[in-house]
């Protein structure tokens, strides 16, 4: 329900969300931790609803979101973040 470009609609990404162990949002957009480390993402592109192609296949351990981006800290220990580009900040 609600508004499909805020990440109301999931059914692209539906068959990928087994396992859920952690759901986070930001305004417009949707992540979820798999039990793999793996992450999903849904909703508007800009607000972190999609995740760059060079984080697809980081292992994640814990995630935070803000109004406009995601955070996420990694099995190495290394913090990645998406979403808005103006809020965004990598720390190895």
């Amino acid at each position: 329900w609600g508004d499909a470009k805020s990440g109301a609609d999931s059914s692209q990404v539906s068959h990928r969300l087994r396992n859920v162990q952690q759901i986070h949002a930001t305004h417009g957009a949707f992540v979820a931790l798999l039990e793999n480390g793996s992450v999903v993402t849904w909703g508007d592109p800009a607000l972190g609803g999609q995740l760059p192609p060079e984080y697809e296949t980081m292992q994640v351990q814990e995630l935070a979101a803000s109004m406009d981006s995601f955070a996420a800290v990694l099995a190495t220990g290394a913090v990645i973040s998406w979403g808005k580009e103006a809020m965004k900040v990598d720390i190895p």
